[in-house]
Order: C-alpha cells, then sequence, then structure tokens
C-alpha cells in the first residue's frame, strides 16, 4: 500500500509536469504567432533564462539564427521571461535513408539502342551501346 506521503509527492511531481507541458503550449503558441510564414519550430523548455527552439531541418534553424535577435523581442513583447534563444534541429519524422531501388531502362528504351547498334559501322561507338545494352539486359 502506497502511504499518503508518497501519494502527495507523486501528484505534486505531476502537478509541475502539467504546468511546465501547458507553460510550454503557451509559449509555443506564442511562438508560432510571432515566426515569419514559412518558418515552423516548436518551443522547448526554459532554463536559466534561456528558450530551446527546435526545427525541422538545418535550412529552418539557420533561417532562425538569422532572425534570433527579432524573434527574442517580439518574444519578450509576448510576456515570456527570457533573454536569450537556444536554436537546435530536432526532426520529427525522419525519412528513412534507405537505398533507392534504381530503375532500369523500358523496352522502349532498350529498341532504341538495339536499332542505333545494328545501324552502326563497326566503331568504338557501336562497341560501347553493344557493352551498355549488354549491361542493361543483365538486369
Amino acid at each position: 500500500m502506497i502511504s499518503a506521503n508518497r501519494l502527495d509527492f507523486f501528484l505534486d511531481d505531476s502537478s509541475r509536469v502539467l504546468a511546465e507541458a501547458r507553460r510550454t503550449i503557451a509559449i509555443d503558441s506564442i511562438l508560432k504567432k510571432t515566426l515569419p510564414e514559412g518558418l515552423s519550430a516548436r518551443a522547448g523548455r526554459i532554463s536559466e533564462g534561456v528558450l530551446k527552439i527546435h526545427a525541422d531541418n538545418p535550412g529552418i534553424a539557420f533561417r532562425l539564427k538569422q532572425i534570433s535577435p527579432s524573434l527574442l523581442e517580439k518574444l519578450k513583447a509576448g510576456g515570456i521571461p527570457i533573454h536569450s534563444l537556444k536554436i537546435s534541429v530536432a526532426v520529427r519524422n525522419p525519412q528513412k535513408t534507405g537505398r533507392r531501388e534504381k530503375k532500369g531502362m523500358g523496352e522502349t528504351g532498350l529498341e532504341s539502342f538495339r536499332e542505333l547498334a545494328d545501324s552502326l559501322e563497326d566503331s568504338p561507338l557501336k562497341s560501347s551501346v553493344k557493352h551498355l545494352l549488354s549491361r542493361l539486359d543483365r538486369r
């Protein structure tokens, strides 16, 4: 059985977490209204007067760093008690970076190369086209 003191500890802790979450949501709302059109970022925690802002990619992070002085002033004017910003890249849904399948040449393209090879006289070009066709046929 959980004692009353332990239960109060958990409730106090969860209320602090809830309060921090509400604060972050409110700051995020102000941030989204403050950002120029086309830029998206998320507010993180405030620690010792430093607001952490998460950008989805390095390009957005770079742009945010460029406009950070004016962004800081707008956020202060919005009632957020901060003295600086820390901008980082935090990708939410990274794309899988596996290798893409190489698509082969279509039958029409292969037929065109065959016709080209047949129409050429013996030459380095004809050898190259035949070599290309042999490699494409193996796939």
